[in-house]
């Protein structure tokens, strides 16, 4: 986990991502960092993801519990293109 004195770095968003694409890939989706200011991560969901029903579990007990869990609590996570 990173402290709280510096922020993350795209390639460590990156490499978190990286671990979970594979999952969303076998259903047809994806998962993109749009931007990193700061603590404040922007992400988009990608193909089949962006329609699914199960999408918000997804990237609330999915995605932004794996970046937070390796990342730390201060993260601020917002989705859209």
């Amino acid at each position: 986990m990173l402290t709280a004195d510096r922020p993350p770095e795209r390639v460590e968003v990156e490499g978190i991502l990286d671990g979970i694409r594979p999952a969303l890939k076998l259903d047809g989706g994806g998962v993109r960092l749009v931007s990193i200011q700061g603590w404040a991560l922007r992400l988009e969901v990608l193909g089949s993801c962006r329609y699914c029903s199960s999408r918000p579990m997804t990237q609330r007990y999915g995605i932004e519990a794996a970046l937070r869990s390796s990342l730390g609590s201060m993260l601020e996570i917002s989705w859209g293109p």
